[in-house]
């Protein structure tokens, strides 16, 4: 999924910047939260949807994910300009947390389809404004490794929930999965209160995902952004419909956040140390392969 930059007034850089703070680590929790609602459920409402409705089913609730999260990110620089960091970070994990509880109750197609609207307008939204946030929090000239560091906390509870989703809901069914996601994104709101309401400076200086769009320098490393993403989703969606082992799915689902994340992590350090542009090309055609 594409985000956008908010522009933010940050204090001079220094060699004794801290990197973790305390606020940092508060967004630390949200990021945990976000990652647990949107990675637990994401192969198990495909799994749902085809036992609902045809064999494109998957597809379509997927599909409908993945547009909504781009609606949301789209919208989210200016529900933040408005409203500031908090606000529009308390939103978006209610959206994408709650709705899962609806799916104890129905499981018809047009409900899946619509609560998986409702979670990628969450997941945009969680996307846009904590990453905004989470640049202005860390200092700008360890801002590689930071957002490393933040790779690998919103990367180990994807590594864990994805395949763990498939398999929970192979021995127990999808209702507790929905339930434990719902429970798990709405707990990180403790958190929100305590991360500033906005940066400096940012309702005068936002732009908007639109607006970065015209911007060449921003619309090629978008490209290659959304073309993994987009490869990522269908792997995601359909690897536990092509094989009849719930354990084999989870295995394969374990492996590829597993590979991410120490992706992230060395990318990190590699980019501050070498520039993040060269890395682009060999980390397309490794999602390619």
């Amino acid at each position: 999924m594409t985000t956008a930059t908010l522009a933010v007034a940050t204090a001079p850089a220094t060699v004794h910047a801290p990197l973790v703070t305390r606020a940092l680590l508060l967004r630390f929790v949200t990021i945990i939260g976000s990652s647990l609602g949107f990675y637990l459920p994401l192969s198990v409402i495909p799994l749902v949807a085809e036992a609902a409705g045809s064999a494109g089913a998957a597809g379509l609730a997927t599909g409908a994910l993945l547009a909504a999260s781009i609606a949301g990110e789209v919208a989210t620089p200016r529900l933040v300009a408005r409203f500031g960091y908090r606000l529009a970070l308390t939103a978006g994990l209610v959206l994408l947390g709650a709705p899962t509880l609806v799916l104890l109750a129905s499981t018809e197609l047009a409900v899946i389809v619509a609560v998986n609207v409702v979670r990628g307008l969450g997941f945009g939204i969680t996307i846009v404004a904590g990453g905004a946030l989470t640049a202005a929090l860390l200092p700008e000239h360890r801002r590689g490794e930071g957002l490393a560091l933040v790779g690998v906390v919103g990367g180990v509870p994807a590594l864990v929930a994805l395949p763990f989703g498939v398999w929970a809901a192979g021995q127990w069914g999808p209702g507790p999965v929905f339930a434990a996601t719902a429970v798990a994104t709405l707990l990180s709101l403790a958190a929100v209160s305590g991360l500033p309401r906005r940066a400096e400076d940012t309702a005068d200086d936002a732009h908007g995902v639109l607006a970065g769009l015209r911007d060449a320098g921003l619309v090629r490393p978008a490209a290659v952004f959304a073309a993994s993403t987009v490869a990522i989703g269908i792997l995601v969606t359909f690897l536990p419909l092509a094989t009849a082992s719930a354990s084999v799915a989870a295995a394969a689902l374990l492996v590829q956040p597993a590979t991410a994340t120490a992706a992230r992590w060395v990318a990190g350090r590699l980019g501050d140390r070498h520039g993040q542009a060269r890395l682009l090309v060999p980390g397309l055609l490794l999602a390619a392969a």
